[in-house]
């Protein structure tokens, strides 16, 4: 995906894997703002290793999708 603008990203996203999961696009969006595991813990109301696991699957995902964050 490269440096742009998260919505173009999130549209992009979503046209290139239209099977991808709502939460899975907006943990994205926060990853690409840059956002930490513990504010995206606080947003999402997971724990903190949740956040992590479902980081660690997605980047894999979006590896197989040739999508890179």
């Amino acid at each position: 995906v490269g440096r742009c603008e998260p919505q173009r990203c999130r549209d992009r996203l979503r046209r290139e894997c239209p099977e991808i999961k709502d939460e899975d696009v907006r943990l994205f969006c926060y990853l690409l703002l840059g956002f930490t595991p513990t504010i995206i813990s606080v947003l999402l109301g997971k724990d903190k290793s949740v956040v992590y696991n479902r980081t660690s699957r997605l980047k894999a995902r979006l590896k197989d999708w040739n999508i890179f964050l």
